[in-house]
């Protein structure tokens, strides 16, 4: 009796500790909360510096041209500085399509044969990246065609659009796409795995 009881208590002790397995929008919202903020230096705009007052006014304001050189430093200072604030939480607000894209499957055989399973569009859930370091408004995508809606929006840092989050066959490498300015015409195409329970960022192409 002492031994079915035992065995009993053991057979519950392993059902509660199976990790219940994730839906696949569960996995989505697993990689952008982990890799968003690694990306943040990179749809962040950095700010420039003030215009060079006329040339003649140069000893008036004791102004000296920025070379190359400081400009490309003075860009990697404020990176470093997005980086770090980007680990602190919702010390960023991004601007966030509501939509997810759905990515082009003969695009996709193209780029990366093994990943699988085009998804169709979708909304965001509410919450869905509450984990992340960063903080997300969301936006209609008729509000970002509208230019300047979003630009004046008090503590918004940038604004994205993504497309939904494909995975492997063993779903620990990722894959989606990011529009850095909410749409066309540029994005960045990111590839993460999972290392150590976490999504980390292994390649970040521009197109």
């Amino acid at each position: 009796m002492q031994k079915l009881i035992l065995l009993t208590f053991f057979s519950f002790f392993i059902i509660s500790c199976t990790e219940k397995e994730k839906t696949y929008e569960e996995l989505e919202a697993e990689v952008l909360c982990d890799v968003l903020p690694q990306l943040a230096h990179e749809f962040i705009t950095t700010k420039l510096p003030p215009p060079p007052p006329p040339e003649e006014d140069y000893d008036k304001y004791n102004y000296k041209p920025l070379s190359i050189e400081d400009f490309k430093k003075l860009r990697e200072i404020q990176k470093d500085s997005i980086k770090l604030l980007a680990k602190e939480k919702h010390k960023l607000i991004i601007g966030i399509n509501y939509n997810l894209f759905e990515i082009n499957g003969k695009e996709l055989d193209i780029k990366k044969k093994f990943f699988i399973d085009s998804q169709v569009q979708r909304k965001f859930k509410i919450n869905e990246l509450e984990k992340s370091n960063l903080k997300f408004k969301y936006f209609e995508p008729d509000s970002i065609r509208l230019k300047g809606e979003f630009i004046n929006d008090e503590g918004v840092s940038s604004l994205i659009s993504i497309s939904r989050v494909l995975f492997n066959s063993s779903k620990n490498e990722s894959f989606f796409e990011l529009f850095p300015f909410g749409y066309m015409p540029s994005k960045i195409v990111i590839i993460s795995k999972k290392e150590n329970n976490r999504w980390v960022v292994k390649e970040i192409i521009e197109q």
